[in-house]
């Protein structure tokens, strides 16, 4: 009976060996006419893809392809994935073997998963690593995809000029590679940015124009009412009416104004009001506060209802709708500020120890001596340290704590500035800070704080680019004022120009004196103080105006 089984298990091995290696061809020939047809027919090649049973995949290979390709495919045919099961498969595979363009394509629909789900740390945490990667292959129609998704997210968080930048790289890209369409509502998307930037009127109206020639050029009736649904909004908030009658004829004449969103009902409400027209303001009014979706759909209909009851002189209905807007406008401002984006970054972290973890247990049977040997040393070299270690502990909570203080975030457009300005940095050490205060972090943590902080003092205390560029904000947003305080005190100390920048900018007395190399804050005071003493010889006027922004 032994002899028997000795020839029948080689066979019987063997065997399985075939019919697997003919079940992973079959597969691989399968996902080749997947990649073949995925551009042109999206539905055909999601058909192919979920006729596989994965449980016959046999290999990490066929099974990454698969979880890639499904994930472009639900993607492309407008599904909107939720869970990151399938595309992590992908991914942490690709991390390991796959080529740049493997790696790009797993973190991009990663990232589009997480875009689903309105988890848009998590998500520009995937494109930010793809990112890296763009210069290693040549596919410039899905980097042109990727800039459209970051412009998205900075965008939500309003993000203004980091939005621009992502969607004027996306134009460029989508040009590269032939793609008039996307290219299209690239320009249209950089218009948005533009029409919030209410001083770039003649500019912002360009590029809509830009934009309207190419869907014209292309027909595309949607981006076509889409863009001269915009331009009304713009014409009439800057006040040129007679542009945006002859507009809104034009829209009203030749497009179906269904796919529009409340706003523009709202805008149309109050040019017919403004004609005269109080029979259809009345019914585009109606159908902005239905079709209204958002806060900021509110706060739209409400400021134009408010500027319909002034024109009708009614001063009462104007203010409570103003007054109502602003409630409501505050309780978003809140909630946007609450957005836990940061805790997100945590999250990231304990997911990286996680799969480490996973992989030290899966090496463990040929790693095990290594791992004591280390240990040993580990535990040598932190006794040796632990003096020295414990102090820099200290410095690093005392650092901590000033962060906090620094961030604390306020309600308002400088503070919202200041956080952008303070950018990734910003992001990675308040986690780094919430990881150690709620969750005990590690001594690595505490090490990274360090050396972030230590960064960010360097950049605001010394970067002249850094602090050119606040200077260039605080110009543009308060009437050039660091230029004119130069102009009129050309003697001061460096130090006493970023002391009135900092402040001009609302940096928090604790934020100035690291900013400064200043160990106590008294020093920032004093400073301060005889700061004000030489603007008082300027006179009443300029004391007046520069005294202000010491307050």
């Amino acid at each position: 009976m032994g002899k028997i089984l000795r020839h029948i298990v080689p066979v019987v091995l063997i065997a399985m060996a075939i019919v697997s290696c003919s079940r992973d061809r079959s597969t691989i020939e399968t996902l080749t006419r997947v990649e073949s047809i995925m551009q042109e027919y999206p539905d055909s090649a999601l058909s192919l893809l979920q006729a596989i049973d994965t449980k016959t995949i046999s290999t990490d290979r066929c099974r990454a392809l698969h979880a890639l390709l499904l994930s472009q495919a639900y993607d492309k045919n407008y599904i909107d994935l939720t869970n990151d099961s399938i595309i992590t498969i992908a991914v942490n595979y690709y991390n390991e073997h796959g080529t740049a363009k493997e790696k790009f394509l797993s973190l991009y629909y990663l990232g589009r998963v997480h875009y689903n789900t309105k988890n848009y740390a998590k998500a520009i945490l995937a494109f930010t690593k793809a990112e890296q990667l763009i210069s290693e292959f040549d596919d410039d129609f899905i980097k042109g995809l990727l800039y459209t998704q970051l412009g998205f997210i900075y965008e939500q968080y309003y993000d203004s000029q980091k939005a621009l930048n992502a969607y004027q790289q996306s134009y460029f890209y989508y040009d590269k590679a032939n793609k008039p369409i996307h290219r299209n509502y690239a320009k249209y998307a950089e218009a948005t940015i533009y029409m919030e930037k209410h001083h770039l009127y003649e500019k912002t109206i360009k590029i809509y124009h830009d934009a309207l020639k190419g869907a014209i050029e292309r027909k595309d009736s949607t981006l076509i009412s889409t863009c001269l649904g915009d331009l009304i909004l713009l014409h009439i908030e800057n006040g040129q009416f007679e542009q945006a009658n002859i507009l809104s004829d034009s829209l009203l004449n030749n497009f179906s104004i269904g796919i529009h969103n409340s706003n523009l009902f709202s805008a149309l409400s109050f040019l017919c009001a403004y004609n005269g027209n109080y029979k259809h303001s009345n019914q585009y009014m109606k159908i902005a506060n239905i079709k209204t979706e958002s806060n900021g759909d509110s706060v739209m209909a409400l400021y134009y209802a408010a500027k319909i009851a002034a024109l009708k002189k009614d001063y009462n209905v104007a203010y409570e709708n103003l007054y109502n807007a602003k409630i409501i406008e505050n309780r978003a401002i809140r909630k946007r500020l609450d957005h836990p984006i940061l805790t997100i970054q945590k999250e990231y972290l304990e997911k990286e120890l996680e799969l480490n973890k996973l992989k030290q247990q899966h090496q463990l049977h040929t790693s095990i001596l290594m791992g004591i040997i280390i240990i040993i040393v580990f535990v040598v070299l932190a006794y040796r340290r632990n003096k020295k270690y414990k102090q820099k502990l200290a410095r690093n909570v005392v650092i901590a704590q000033n962060l906090r203080e620094i961030m604390q975030i306020k309600a308002s457009e400088t503070q919202h500035i200041i956080n952008n300005l303070l950018a990734s940095r910003f992001d990675v050490i308040d986690d780094l800070c919430k990881t150690i205060y709620e969750s005990r972090g590690t001594g690595l943590d505490k090490k990274k704080i360090s050396v972030e902080i230590e960064k960010l003092i360097k950049q605001f205390s010394s970067d002249s680019q850094k602090i050119a560029e606040l200077e260039t904000f605080a110009n543009e947003h308060y009437s050039n004022i660091i230029t004119s305080f130069k102009s009129d005190l050309p003697n001061l100390k460096e130090a006493d120009y970023l002391l009135f920048l900092y402040t001009t900018l609302g940096f928090s007395i604790t934020a100035i004196a690291l900013f400064l190399n200043e160990e106590k804050v008294d020093a920032v005071y004093n400073r301060k103080a005889r700061l004000k003493n030489k603007i008082r010889n300027l006179g009443t006027s300029k004391y007046e105006l520069y005294a202000k922004y010491l307050q």
